[in-house]
């Protein structure tokens, strides 16, 4: 091996330790997923019902679907071989 394989040798195993003493230097704490979690005062407000789809503008909707369905069907127009 020459001496450019030692030194690349060398400076992966003196990575290696030291990624190991840093990761053992560090102290184990368990910390529960629940106590990651937010509290139930952060995620729900009861004044505030959760809404549904009486929020949803309906009309807003099927005006977006027919312009969909309008340019879906401009998709295609001029390329041989597909049928509409």
């Amino acid at each position: 091996m020459t001496l450019t394989g030692w030194i690349i040798l060398g400076a992966l195993a003196a990575l290696i330790v030291a990624v190991v003493v840093h990761d053992a230097s560090k102290p184990r704490r368990h910390r529960p997923l629940a106590k990651r979690q937010p509290g139930l005062s952060a995620t729900k407000h009861p004044n505030k019902p959760e809404l549904g789809l009486e929020a949803v503008d309906h009309e807003l909707v099927e005006k977006v679907q027919k312009e969909n369905k309008r340019l879906q069907g401009l998709n295609g127009r001029g390329i041989p071989g597909l049928k509409r």
